[in-house]
């Protein structure tokens, strides 16, 4: 965890270290518990450093691990963070494979949260390809869904996102007292 808050505070290089020593040796007792937040922090890490062939790979090893294992809640996470690197690498075609199968896992564990994070990536996407309708309709029909929470900082981030591509009005779903 050291390592994760290290990163989080730009401290990249020792934090990236720290992450793969405690990653190896999690891997060697075979106790994947917590090694799909720690590589999620990695590739975080090494994503913020312009490694994004390091981060890819990291990601790629950890969800053919969970897969192999019968999955694990963080699935939708990584291919989220996967796809979000594969859209910085160049590679749209993979980036929204990798979105799309985030979504779609994300809505099978009813993970609304999950959801709208994976949403806003899509949004992000969609919009540098000249395409954002489809990915915007989508966010907002997950935004719609949340009657709590609206000053966490994705439902801010959704917010802004949403009036950015139709400054109409973007209102806080309200909850209704009947």
């Amino acid at each position: 965890m050291k390592g994760a808050v290290l990163i989080n505070r730009g401290n990249i290089e020792p934090g990236v270290e720290l992450l793969r020593a405690a990653l190896a040796k999690l891997r060697a007792d075979h106790y994947e518990l917590y090694t799909g937040g720690l590589c999620l922090a990695l590739a975080d890490g090494l994503g913020a450093s312009g490694r994004l062939d390091e981060a890819l790979t990291a990601l790629d090893d950890t969800i053919a691990i969970v897969n192999a294992n019968g999955g694990s809640l963080d699935l939708p996470e990584l291919l989220r963070t996967k796809g979000t690197l594969l859209a910085r690498a160049g590679d749209p075609v993979g980036a929204e494979e990798n979105l799309r199968s985030s979504l779609a896992l994300a809505r099978s564990h009813s993970a609304l949260s999950l959801q709208l994070r994976t949403a806003m990536s899509f949004v992000r996407l969609k919009t540098c390809q000249g395409d954002p309708a489809e990915a915007c309709a989508t966010l907002a029909d997950i935004y719609g869904r949340f009657t709590e929470g609206f000053d966490t900082a994705d439902l801010r981030a959704a917010k802004g996102i949403l009036g950015e591509m139709n400054p109409v009005s973007i209102s806080t779903p309200k909850i209704s007292s009947a």
